[in-house]
């Protein structure tokens, strides 16, 4: 009888508030090892980068749907609500995680103050998720040698997870010593590069040890922050076969009627037209169209001069797939595709990609309805 393969279950980066997966951890199997190199404070999503994507997660369909283009970037939203992200702050800093209590699920644990590496990176540098990635894949893979030493054994496989995901991820061993495991890929349709997911990250030994070197290297070009562009290029350069694994993001949420009430004070200082004023009445729009109050929905937009905004013209669209009117549907679709696009190509490709998911489920249901007659 063959054994199993061995594997080291890395698991680094920051815990947030959904820690299900943390609490998997003594139900690894015999040949696996779990090695954890975590920042101390639990997280929440706070700074960095945010679009619709990752607004979707925090708060929701209705908000995500509404949030204007200019909002989208490098701690806009927070600057925006400096009162919402100041108490957002405020709470996550009062949690920390319990190194006893993972220490008793695994003796190789690596617990750290991020500040005090934030601290040594240039300031125009901090928002380069690709370091923070390296740096805590670079210690959890240190320690895996010590475990290795410990235990009298190599292992064959590893891989990295979030600790922020739902649940440990399934996987199954052997697999090829070219293959690389992910949760998802794609070609970038702004850039045409090959990307991959991070929440996973699985393979061969030598594989992982490759990535650590590659990445080292990568980090310090200032041209390649973006830790989805840096794993696809590696997975191209070194002729890699990707294979996808499920592996999902636990809910992280805002406090989505206090997120509300904050737009709402700022919108109250502002003409119909300002930025917060669109972006709480879209709020309000989504919210009456899924409520099936399309009137209520309609009068909201008419209210606003902002036609020409995506928010808009995503429930415009809807709207008009509500009364049936394909024609316009498509003339809005045909808008959103001329959309200038100043930052990542997905995130803008956001409210086009919404509108033609809900005309294509539209005539999906209406072409199986017909049949069904």
């Amino acid at each position: 009888m063959t054994a199993s393969p061995t594997t080291a279950v890395l698991i680094t980066g920051q815990v947030r508030t959904g820690q299900g997966m943390l609490r998997d951890l003594r139900c690894l199997p015999p040949e696996a090892q779990a090695i954890l190199s975590v920042w101390q404070a639990i997280g929440m999503k706070i700074d960095g980068w945010l679009g619709p994507w990752q607004i979707f997660r925090l708060l929701g369909e209705s908000v995500a749907d509404s949030l204007p283009p200019a909002l989208i970037g490098f701690d806009q939203l927070r600057l925006f609500l400096p009162t919402f992200f100041s108490q957002l702050c405020s709470r996550s800093a009062a949690s920390e995680v319990d190194s006893n209590a993972l220490r008793r699920a695994t003796p190789y644990l690596d617990v750290e103050d991020q500040r005090l590496f934030v601290e040594t990176i240039p300031p125009e540098a901090r928002n380069c998720n690709a370091r923070l990635l390296y740096y805590k894949l670079a210690r959890a893979m240190a320690l895996m040698t010590i475990a290795e030493r410990d235990q009298g054994r190599r292992f064959e496989n590893v891989l990295r997870l979030r600790p922020d995901l739902e649940n440990m991820p399934e996987w199954n061993t052997p697999f090829d010593d070219d293959e690389f495991c992910v949760d998802w890929t794609r070609v970038d349709e702004g850039s045409g590069l090959f990307v991959t997911g991070d929440n996973l990250i699985m393979a061969r030994r030598e594989v992982m040890l490759d990535l650590v070197n590659y990445l080292r290297a990568a980090i310090f070009d200032e041209r390649r922050g973006n830790i989805h562009d840096l794993l696809g290029d590696f997975v191209m350069t070194r002729g890699l076969r990707p294979r996808c694994l499920a592996a999902h993001i636990a809910p992280d949420a805002w406090p989505v009627n206090h997120f509300i009430k904050c737009l709402a004070e700022e919108a109250a200082d502002e003409s119909s037209r300002g930025m917060a004023g669109i972006f709480l009445n879209c709020i309000r729009a989504n919210n009456r169209l899924i409520a099936d109050d399309r009137d209520g929905a309609e009068q909201v937009l008419n209210a606003l001069d902002a036609d020409d905004v995506p928010p808009v013209l995503l429930l415009r669209g809807r709207l008009a797939l509500a009364a049936g009117r394909l024609d316009d549907v498509e003339r809005l679709i045909n808008v959103l595709q001329a959309f200038p696009h100043p930052f990542r190509f997905s995130d803008c490709n956001y409210y086009l990609r919404r509108l033609e998911t809900a005309r294509n489920l539209y005539v999906a249901e209406h072409a199986s309805a017909a049949y069904q007659m």
